[in-house]
């Protein structure tokens, strides 16, 4: 995890994991909810490794139109 710095951009790094025995389908989301003091773009932008994300107030929302074979993880920020 990076340091933070205030008012200086950051970016977080997410792993997301399939743990389970067949493929996850498409698509694939991640949500978190930023404490008060972290602060996200807002609107649309994009993460990387065909993730695309979106903020609303403190909610980051997540996804990826691909699917996810078993054991496997993809990445983004």
């Amino acid at each position: 995890v990076p340091s933070l710095t205030v008012g200086q951009q950051a970016t977080l790094p997410v792993s997301v994991s399939n743990i389970g025995t067949g493929p996850a389908a498409g698509p694939l989301l991640f949500t978190t909810t930023l404490p008060p003091t972290i602060s996200a773009p807002s609107g649309v932008f994009f993460a990387g490794n065909n993730w695309a994300c979106t903020t609303v107030s403190q909610t980051v929302s997540c996804t990826n139109n691909n699917a996810l074979p078993a054991g496997q993880n993809t990445t983004f920020g």
